[in-house]
This record gives structure tokens, sequence and C-alpha cells, in this order.
């Protein structure tokens, strides 16, 4: 699916008369397409269904049900050109909002054996963000502002101050046992000497909302799971911002 083929597929388009407007929404959406699979957040030799998923987990995190069924129409017809036809469910507007957390939560079995996966990380760093996400319902965005300062270790607890959503101050929240080990060992791995981002790269630059999500889907991928923060969030028996687990 490299560049030249796409280029080959919107002058098959253009001899179609399909419109200006139309050939440049092609090419945006095929370029989000190939830049997903380029990235290789799946296993060599994953099949082509559950690259789709993961895609489709992906686009639904920041755009509606209307704008993904537009991408699912452009990849659809542009692998049909390819020679690799398939079938991709669309989304409804009322399956997608019908679906409650139940619904697309893990099962116990698929937790347990994502828990698995994750205890087994070398990256204390990985570790942690998966354990935020899944222990205490940690959004992508609220993983990327952590920085050092907000981890306060009592020594018996581990508490980390996120701000209340809508501006109404700050929750400091009391971390699981398990997940306050992990954030302690990224804690002292990282260092405190240097401040900036809690989960930061090598060289203590902030990672980004992508390089975060890269790291759950990686995970789900070990799993045989197609993995984003929000399925974590909704299984989570214990959000942070639904009150639990917070300090008085």
């Amino acid at each position: 699916m490299n560049g030249d083929l796409m280029n080959h597929f919107l002058e098959y388009l253009l001899e179609r008369d399909y419109s200006k407007e139309s050939l440049r929404a092609y090419r945006r959406r095929l370029s989000m397409f190939t830049g997903y699979l380029s990235k290789g957040n799946f296993p060599a030799g994953a099949p082509m269904s559950l690259l789709l998923d993961g895609y489709i987990q992906f686009l639904r995190q920041t755009l509606d049900v209307r704008s993904v069924n537009n991408h699912i129409s452009s990849v659809e017809h542009y692998l049909a050109y390819c020679g690799s036809p398939v079938k991709i469910t669309r989304l409804s507007s009322a399956s997608d909002s019908a679906k409650t957390r139940e619904e697309m939560a893990l099962t116990d079995g698929e937790t347990a054996g994502l828990m698995t996966i994750v205890s087994s990380l070398v990256s204390n760093r990985d570790r942690s963000i998966l354990l935020l996400a899944l222990i205490h319902g940690f959004r992508l965005r609220e993983l990327r502002s952590l920085r050092i300062v907000d981890v306060m270790d009592t020594g018996t607890e581990l508490h980390i101050a996120l701000p209340i959503p809508k501006g109404r101050g700050v929750q400091y929240v009391r971390l699981d046992a398990t997940v306050a080990d992990s954030v302690r060992r990224w804690v002292k791995a990282r260092g405190r000497t240097v401040e900036g981002a809690l989960f930061c790269t090598r060289d203590f630059r902030q990672m980004s909302v992508d390089g975060i999500d890269h790291v759950i889907r990686s995970c789900g991928w070990r799993a045989n799971l197609v993995l984003n923060s929000r399925v974590l969030r909704y299984t989570c028996k214990q959000p942070w911002d639904a009150g639990v687990f917070v300090a008085s």
C-alpha cells in the first residue's frame, strides 16, 4: 500500500469523474489509513480484519460516527481496487451510542489475560500507563498531562494530583497498591531531579497522546485484543473521577 498505488487509485477515480473535493477527501482518508499501518501498531502477519478493527477503534477516539463511516467507505473502495476486497460493517448512530460500558468492556477472562501481559512488561513506564488506565480509568490526555511533581509519596500511600473536570479544583487520587508499586518503580527509574512530564522519552521529552496510545495498543496486540484507552476505562470498576480512591 505505497504512495504510487494510492496515486494510481486516485487517477482511477478521476477517470470516473469524481469531483476534486471527493479526490481530496479520499487522499486525506487513505493517507491516514496508510499512516496508521506504517506505525506498526500490530504484530507481523496480523489478519486484515484485526488491523481494520484496530483502525476503526483508533478513528472513533476523535471522529463522530458519520466521519468514521466515510473513512470505512474510502478504505473499502481502496482495498477492492488493490485486489483485497473486504466488507466492513458500518457504524450506526443508534448502535454506537447504545454501546454500553458493559458491551465495550473486557470480559473477566480478557482482563486476566491482559494483566498477565502487563505484569510481564519490562518497561516500568509502560506498565504504569496500562495500570493507571485499567485500574483507575485515566484517559489518554490525563496520562499525557501528568507531571513528575503530581506524584506524591507518603511512604505508605501514593497519590497523583489531577484537575477535576470543568475547573473545579484538584483531586488527589490514591493509587491501588499494584499501581502504586509500578509508578514508584518508574519514578525511581526516571528520577525526580529532572522536572517535566511523568511519562516521557529517554531524553525527558513529554510523550505524545499517540505515543501513549501506541503503548496501550501494542500491549493489546500481545494479548490478542483490540485495545484503546476507552476500552480500558470502561473495563475499570473504579474510575478516579467517580470518587473512588480519592484522598480526603
